[in-house]
Parts: C-alpha cells; sequence; structure tokens
C-alpha cells in the first residue's frame, strides 16, 4: 500500500492587532461531563485592532464537535481540530463558540485535553480551561428545580370577550362587555364600516352582567361593529367568514371483520388553525353504534336530558387530523355519516361500504422448497389474509419425517405477514429453551413453540413437510392444512478465509441507519474504502473474511459471534510464523481482545475486524507489542459437536490466510517542500495506510511575517497517495514553513518547506575529487532504507524471504528510493572493479 498527498493555504489581510496587545482566553461551559453529555466551549479573543485571523483549538478526535457561532464559510472542524477563519477582517474583540459531546462509551476518570492558538501577524496560545474530565453518570451537578407554579383558580362560565377586529366563524358567538363603556345605553350592530358605507342590521341587548352575546349564525358574511355612539363609531369591529371544512374516509370500503374494518377518517380546514370539536351523526346507525366507531362515549350533545338522537362528539381535531375508527362488527352495506363542527355552522359528510369479510387465511410467502443449510435459522414466512391474525405451523411430520415441532403464531401488527424463525442447530435439543428455537422476527409479533420432537443429534438433513393453517390445533392443521410446503435442510460447508483491510478512522455504517451490515462493507469495497491486501499498517484494521454457512443456529444459541468464540463452538487463532529461534511466537488473546473486535455477519459470511493496535497479543502470557514485519498465519475453527455430529477433533473444519503487519510510514515527495508563490500549489506524499484514510495536511510558517497556517483535509487513494492543494499567492519567494501530516489526531510525518521561483529546482551537487591514493576497499554492509517516521523498536529480525517470493514494491517508499538503492549498488560494485 502506497499513497499521496496535496495542500492550499490562506493568508491573512487587513489591519492586525500589534504584538502584545492579544489575548485569547477559552471557556469550558461544565469541566465534568457523564457518557454521552455535551458542553459548549468559548474562545474569546480581545485585541486593540480589527483584522484577519485565524483561531485553532486541537483535543481528542473522538470527541464530537459542532460549531455553534463561528466566524464563516471557511470555519472547519476535522481529525480533532476546530479551526476558525476569517482572513480578510474580523472585529477586534471577539468570541467564537463550540459544543463538545463526550462519547457514549467513555470511561470515567478519562480526561480530554485542549490546546490551542490564534494566528494573526504572530501566533498567541490560548489560556483558561483546558481539560474536561469524564464522571459517572448521576455525578454531574443537577440544576436547581424549578418552584411549583402557583395553580389558576378555576375558571368561570363567562364567554370570553371578542377582541377588537377578530374574524369571527360563521355560527361563533361575538361577546362584548359594555362595562365602562360610556354613551347611549342603546347598542346596535351594523354591517360595512363607520368610516364607509354601513347599514343598521338590529338594536342588540345588554344582558345583567353588561355583556352583549351575538350568534353569528344569521349573518351574511362581512364586515360588522356595535355602535351606541352613531354610525359613525365603533365599539366593536369583528369580520364574519365561513369555516371550510371537509371530512372523508382512508379508505372507500372496508372489511367488518377484526382489523379488516380499521380505517380513519381525514378532516381538513384550511383558514382554521386552532383545533375543534365535532358531532358525528348517521341516519343509517343508532348513537351508541357510531359512539362504539369513533371510540368515545354516547353523550347528551343538546342538552335535552337525553343520550339518544343527537349525535356524538369527536373532540379535539383540526386540519390534517387522522382520527381512527373502526366498523368490524357493523352490518355490510353503504353508510353515511354526517360532521358538524360543534361551534360554527361547517359541515361535511362522507359514505363508506362496509363488506363481509371472511374469516381469512394463511399461506406460504415463499414458493416451492424453503432451502437452508444445516444448522442455519430458517426464515419461515407466513402471509394471512381477510381477518386472520393467528394460526398454527406446523414443521415436520413425526411419522415421516422423524421430527415435528408445533408452532403458535400472532400478526401483533396487523400487517398481514408474520416471519418465524426456526433455529435447525437446536431443533429437538431437550435443553435449550423453547424460545431459542422458535421466535418471531418482528418486535410486535410473536411466534411460540408448543411441542416438539427430541432429538439426539442436530437435525438431519433432508426434507421436513411445513403445514400452516389460521386454526388453532396442529391436529387440525396436519388435517386440513390452508397450504402446505417443504423445508429442505441442505449441506453445510466452511470454505475459505481472506484478508481485507480498512481504514481505521472509516465510517463503517455507509448507510447511516444506525448499524454496520455486510450490505455496508460491500457498498465500502466499491467505493474503494475497503479493499483486499494481506499487509496491514498498524492503526488500520484487519479484515478477516469468513466464509461458511450454517453456523447462524450455533451463533445464536451461544449469544453472538464472540460468545461463540468464548464458549469454544467457533475458534479464531491468530500465531506469529516469523519468530527468531529459541523464541515462542506472539499469539492474538481473542478473549481479552472483545473490545478490539467487531463481527458483522452476513449471508454464508463473516467479517471478523480486529484493531491491531489495541488488540491483546502475547507470547507466553505477558503482553507483547506487534513489530514491523511480524508475519501472522489466521485459522478459523468450526469445533462444535452438535453442528458437525462428531466428538472427534479430526472432524474440526479450519479455513486460514496469513498476513503481514507492517509500521505505519507517511512521507512527503519531496523533502524540503517546494511550493510557488500562487495559488493551486500543491503538497504530495505517500504512505501505507488504508485508502480511503482521512489525512490532515498542515502548512506553518517559519519566522515568516506576516506569518500564515492553514489545513486541509484529504484521502489516501487507491495507490497510497494522498494530495493537498493550498494557496500561497500572498506570501514570498524563500519563506519558510513546516509542512506536516496528522491522522487520528497524532503527527504521523513532518518536514522544512520553502517558497521558490519554480518548484522542482535542483540544488547541484559538487562532484567528488578524484586523488591518486589507493582507496581501501570498503566493509560490505546494508544501506539502511530512508523511513518517514521512526518505527516501533523491536528484537525480532523480519526474516529474509525466499527465492520465489513474489517481489512487490517497499511498502511506505517511492521509485525515487528504490532507484537511489540501485545506483548505490553500481556504484560499489564498480569502486570493487
Amino acid at each position: 500500500m502506497i499513497m499521496s498527498v496535496f495542500v492550499a493555504g490562506i493568508g491573512f489581510t487587513g489591519a492586525v492587532a500589534a504584538d502584545g496587545h492579544i489575548t485569547a482566553d477559552r471557556s469550558i461551559d461544565s469541566v465534568e461531563l457523564a457518557p454521552g453529555e455535551s458542553t459548549t466551549v468559548d474562545i474569546t479573543v480581545e485585541r486593540n485592532e480589527s483584522g484577519g485571523i485565524q483561531i485553532v483549538d486541537d483535543f481528542d478526535d473522538s470527541l464530537d464537535v459542532e460549531i455553534i457561532d463561528g466566524l464563516g464559510s471557511l470555519d472547519n472542524v476535522a481529525n480533532g481540530e476546530v479551526t476558525f477563519n476569517s482572513p480578510t477582517g474580523a472585529d477586534a474583540d471577539l468570541t467564537v463558540t463550540y459544543e463538545v459531546t463526550v462519547p457514549e462509551d467513555a470511561a470515567a476518570g478519562t480526561e480530554y485535553t485542549f490546546d490551542g492558538f490564534v494566528q494573526t501577524d504572530s501566533q498567541y496560545d490560548i489560556s483558561g480551561d483546558s481539560t474536561i474530565t469524564v464522571v459517572e453518570s448521576g455525578d454531574t451537578p443537577t440544576a436547581t428545580p424549578e418552584p411549583t407554579p402557583t395553580p389558576e383558580p378555576p375558571a368561570d362560565d363567562t364567554p370570553e370577550e371578542t377582541s377588537n377586529g377578530a374574524i369571527v366563524f360563521s355560527g361563533q358567538d361575538v361577546v362584548f362587555d359594555t362595562a365602562g363603556d360610556a354613551g347611549s345605553d342603546q347598542y346596535v350592530l351594523r354591517s360595512g364600516s363607520p368610516d364607509d358605507s354601513n347599514t343598521a342590521e338590529r338594536t342588540l341587548s345588554v344582558q345583567e352582567n353588561g355583556l352583549i352575546v351575538i350568534d353569528t349564525g344569521g349573518l351574511d358574511t362581512g364586515s360588522y361593529y356595535i355602535t351606541n355612539d352613531g354610525a359613525d363609531s365603533a365599539d366593536l369591529s369583528f369580520d364574519v367568514i365561513d369555516q371550510d371544512f371537509s371530512a372523508s374516509f382512508g379508505a372507500d370500503e372496508v372489511g367488518n371483520i377484526g382489523a379488516a374494518g380499521d380505517t380513519t377518517i381525514n378532516f381538513g380546514s384550511d383558514n382554521r388553525g386552532s383545533d375543534f370539536d365535532v358531532v358525528v351523526t348517521s341516519d343509517d346507525l343508532d348513537d351508541d353504534e357510531v359512539a362504539d366507531i369513533f371510540g368515545v362515549e354516547d353523550t347528551d350533545v343538546d342538552g335535552d336530558g337525553a343520550a339518544a338522537g343527537d349525535g356524538v362528539v369527536v373532540e379535539n381535531v383540526g386540519d390534517g387530523t387522522e382520527y381512527g375508527v373502526s366498523l368490524a362488527d357493523v352490518d355490510a352495506g353503504n353508510y353515511t355519516f354526517d360532521f358538524a363542527v360543534a361551534d360554527t355552522d361547517a359541515s361535511a359528510s362522507a359514505d363508506i361500504e362496509v363488506s363481509d369479510t371472511s374469516e381469512g387465511a394463511a399461506s406460504f410467502e415463499h414458493s416451492g422448497s424453503l432451502n437452508v443449510p444445516q444448522g442455519n435459522v430458517a426464515e419461515i414466512t407466513v402471509d394471512l389474509t381477510g381477518a386472520a391474525s393467528s394460526g398454527t405451523l406446523v414443521i415436520g411430520d413425526e411419522q415421516q419425517d422423524g421430527y415435528q415441532a408445533n408452532v403458535s403464531f400472532t400478526d401483533g401488527d396487523d400487517d398481514g405477514q408474520v416471519t418465524v424463525l426456526f433455529n435447525t442447530y437446536l431443533a429437538g435439543n431437550a435443553d435449550a429453551d423453547d424460545s431459542a428455537i422458535v421466535s418471531a422476527a418482528g418486535e410486535d409479533d410473536s411466534a411460540t413453540l408448543t411441542g416438539e420432537s427430541e432429538l439426539s443429534a442436530i437435525a438431519a438433513q433432508g426434507d421436513y413437510t411445513l403445514a400452516v393453517s389460521t386454526s388453532g390445533s396442529a391436529a387440525d392443521v396436519i388435517d386440513s392444512p390452508q397450504e402446505l410446503s417443504t423445508l429442505f435442510i441442505g449441506d453445510r460447508s466452511t470454505d475459505g478465509m481472506t484478508m481485507w483491510t480498512a481504514p481505521g478512522n472509516a465510517a463503517l455504517d455507509a448507510n447511516d441507519d444506525g448499524a454496520v451490515t455486510a450490505d455496508d462493507v460491500s457498498t465500502l469495497v466499491d467505493d474503494g474504502v475497503v479493499t483486499e491486501d494481506s499487509t496491514i499498517t498498524m492503526g488500520d484494521y484487519a479484515i478477516h473474511e469468513i466464509s461458511a454457512t450454517g453456523l447462524e443456529g450455533v451463533i445464536d444459541a451461544d449469544g453472538g459471534f464472540a460468545d461463540a468464540i468464548e464458549s469454544g463452538s467457533l475458534t479464531l487463532t491468530v500465531e506469529q510464523t516469523n519468530q527468531i529461534q529459541n523464541q515462542d511466537p506472539k499469539t492474538l488473546n481473542v478473549t481479552n481482545s472483545l473490545n478490539a473486535i467487531d463481527v458483522i455477519n452476513g449471508d454464508g459470511t463473516y467479517y471478523v475486524l480486529v484493531d491491531l493496535e489495541n488488540a491483546d497479543f502475547e507470547r507466553n502470557g505477558d503482553d507483547v507489542d506487534l513489530a514491523d514485519g511480524d508475519e501472522f498465519d489466521a485459522t478459523f475453527t468450526v469445533a462444535d459437536d452438535r453442528l458437525l455430529g462428531s466428538t472427534s477433533a479430526d472432524d474440526h473444519q479450519s479455513v486460514s490466510t496469513t498476513f503481514t503487519v507492517e509500521s505505519m510510514s507517511t512521507m512527503f515527495d519531496s523533502e524540503p517542500v517546494q511550493v510557488a508563490a500562487a495559488d493551486g500549489q500543491t503538497v504530495t506524499g505517500q504512505t501505507n495506510l488504508a485508502p480511503g484514510t482521512e489525512l490532515t495536511v498542515r502548512v506553518r510558517s517559519q519566522d515568516t511575517q506576516p506569518g500564515f497556517y492553514d489545513t486541509q483535509t484529504v484521502t489516501v487513494g487507491a495507490d497510497g497517495t494522498f494530495t493537498a492543494t493550498f494557496d500561497f499567492s500572498e506570501q514570498s519567494t524563500g519563506d519558510k514553513f513546516t509542512a506536516s501530516v496528522r491522522a487520528t489526531g497524532s503527527t504521523i510525518a513532518q518536514a522544512d518547506g520553502e517558497v521558490v521561483e519554480q518548484v522542482g529546482t535542483a540544488t547541484a551537487t559538487p562532484e567528488p575529487t578524484e586523488t591518486a591514493t589507493a582507496t581501501p576497499e570498503p566493509t560490505e554492509t546494508a544501506t539502511p532504507e530512508p523511513t518517514a517516521t521512526d518505527a516501533p523498536e523491536t528484537d525480532e529480525p523480519t526474516e529474509t524471504p525466499e527465492d520465489d517470493t513474489t517481489t512487490t514494491t517497499t511498502p511506505g517508499f517511492g521509485v525515487a528510493v528504490a532507484l537511489v538503492a540501485l545506483l548505490a549498488a553500481a556504484l560499489l560494485a564498480g569502486r570493487r572493479e
């Protein structure tokens, strides 16, 4: 694996603050957080002038950070760093804010530190709060509870007064309080406007409580006002409009048994924002029948002392309300329902047809035979029609197949389907829980094993009868099934093992559905993020692809893949093959490394992802570090006696593959890094980190005024290269800078850089002067290969490959380094001659 890099920067313009007149302070709102909790971080900068500025704050990249209040579109969060940029100008005093969230799995006592600086014409450190400590859940300070509010006094029966200029729906009451109103005792309702044409409609009476109440049901739509001071004066103005209102059934036709009778009433009112009550009646049904359909009580709606004949009230509906109803147990026929808004004149009606529903039937979703490898979990999906919502499934026939399981099932979510999960590995095992042998796939559905034959071994390969019916009796299903089918239990196999790799910081949930599946892996392979490779770089995932069928049952029985490994039903060993003499090999302690291992289940394929840096490797029980060049053999073994039908270890089935561990190596294509004083300048490099790895490339000025700093996030390509593009147009020839590459919050490569007139100009190297003095023959020694970063020390030299080993490019080094090595060898040979 070899990779390349590219870089682009920003320059600061405008007035800048003089040295010594800038302070930067970090304030963390809460420095103690429980796992999953969040807090805000404020960085306040004070200076004596406005101008270009950049604020950079570094932190652990496991923290989730979101910018709340920044400087503009150039602000960025990437790889454990938040950057706020304003190249052309910002206020002298300013504050930026970002939010930090602690990981859900953070351990109590973990400390996260923050380290940052402000860049203008010079660089200034950020002081203030610098640490967040993780505490146990419940240990964080709790807010002082709000005082219990004083309850409101009970409302009286006085109607609410209408506000001046209100819009009133036809049929609603208008209420005016005459208390304190001067003028005549004679109040008049007029249509029109006191400032325009108007007409007296009628005189108004004042109640003993001083209120005037007007029923607008008899008024035309339009503008009105109340006055006691003449036509050109208004005490209360209002407009009367009709309420838009509609009601319709969600289905034109429903059944009359169980869920078949369920539907909705869809209410609409385009011009009324608040909820309202609706009175429902039907000439085809009694009020108590309507009440049952709508799930409400039959009450006295019209106040005549009797509940019958005045409909039922459906409360608090509005525009867009879908109100659930059920016409189960209603006789077949056509029905009309009338809907009247309780406080206006608006009304609507809706029709629906109720048809007789059959008792329903059960059938299989699959056609032909349902095939499953021996040991797998069979998914048997039953379709239900009509009013059917439950039934019985019989798997096998005791007389013909030597095994029989009776299963009762219920469609709890009324979607017309139930998927029964049948574990062929546990079938007939008297020691297994019934719920482990048979269960339902859906959370709302249920499937229960009501009886089965006992088997001394795993269910044999062959055909098993499937019978289903809505009957609750297994005997009835066997005698009169509504449908018959076959379950075929076939061969299982342990086929192979392949090595893949992926970036250690890769987002494995490719479709963002909250779960990592085999489909995600396929997508990542297509995207070039997961690549087939037997050389694994420290920091990347080592992915073991295991192809084997018939393992679902034992994995489910043990509680998961990792649990099956721990129980010994399956084994995974990783053992060094190139240890030096007199030393035992390094081995992976799988049990102690479960926190560094993830398993993705597929259909006959399992992906075991191992984080090599956090996995527990041992030698003779002592922890040991991995070293560059370590070679390993990974072996997966199926060792379960019931699954294999044998207690002999000779019958265990194993597959294996090999891989080599490589130290992380990242380097720039040229050292020093050269760029021109122009936009679009590239900084390139190569790395042995997995394709798809995100890197942060940085350039920072050295003793250059004005100073500059910029970062770019790049992705390692399929060939191991990376490229970042920067803008150096504001810089001058001769300006010095430092270029660095960061991954997972750490610097992995660094080099000096210079702005030159022409990129690629090489400095001439003087030829050595020949002398007549004889030169002694040099002792032959290996020329060390240059590396971009120091590899960890190891007490185990890498074994020399045999002559028939396939030649590959040395990881971490480019063609140029190989050519230098060849030239050195040629010169040495020439001198010997």
